[in-house]
């Protein structure tokens, strides 16, 4: 279930670009998606001050509603820069050639860049859930995987904007979530702070969407995409009669 969670989408994305556009195809898609030829800001951004930015915000809300703070078990920072870079290659952050590097296009094509992150955002979530109830179903239950898939929905939206920002290059977007994955190791969280509700997963929710929100805001819906660069279809406007 591991292998197949991690690599389904990346090999999915291979096996479809192959058939459908040829070894040449595939060849310039891997280029165009594993484009190094960006800023290292976007780099840095994706792969530690993103990922920092979120826990701590998260870390905040909890120290707010009266949680714990335990560093006693948090591991040393300098495992991160091990840990994320290899992760990222074979681990989470190895689904996002998949993801935002061929779904995410493809479904630009029909759709505005949030409904297709909105979109992209619940499969993403499913594809999870399998996993998630074979390796700890005991702890996990239907709240929990409602709560993870509105998590996923805001995390996507994120993801879209970042993709765009860093020239639709999948490397920064792969250490963000490999990032973002492995950051809460340095951030023990050990009290329950909201009473009824898987309080780590709904406070991460909250963190996302508020992130998720500033940025349709501030990009007016678009997540940094250009409509003639990147051939965006609009949103759609109900008709005045």
């Amino acid at each position: 279930m591991y292998f197949v969670g991690v690599f389904g989408p990346f090999f999915s994305a291979i096996i479809v670009t192959w058939i459908t556009e040829s070894k040449s195809g595939l060849w310039q898609w891997l280029r165009r998606t594993f484009n190094f030829r960006i800023s290292i800001g976007w780099y840095l951004l994706g792969g530690l001050l993103g990922p920092i930015c979120v826990a701590f915000y998260q870390f905040s809300l909890y120290l707010l509603l009266g949680g714990e703070s335990d560093f006693s078990k948090a591991n040393p920072w300098w495992n991160y820069f091990i840990s994320v870079p290899i992760g990222a290659l074979f681990a989470g952050g190895n689904e996002e050639p998949g993801w935002r590097g061929f779904a995410l296009p493809q479904l630009l094509k029909k759709q505005h860049p949030l409904v297709a992150s909105l979109f992209l955002g619940i499969m993403w979530a499913i594809w999870h859930i399998p996993f998630t109830f074979s390796t700890g179903g005991e702890n996990i239950d239907y709240n929990w995987s409602a709560w993870f898939i509105i998590n996923t929905t805001g995390l996507s939206i994120i993801m879209t904007w970042l993709y765009f920002k860093s020239s639709m290059s999948v490397i920064p977007v792969m250490l963000f979530h490999q990032g973002t994955n492995h950051i809460w190791h340095y951030f023990q969280m050990p009290s329950d702070v909201i009473s009824g509700l898987p309080d780590w997963i709904v406070l991460k929710t909250i963190v996302y969407w508020t992130i998720a929100i500033i940025l349709v805001i501030v990009t007016k819906g678009r997540l940094g995409s250009s409509v003639e660069r990147h051939n965006i279809k609009p949103l759609k406007r109900p008709a005045i009669n």
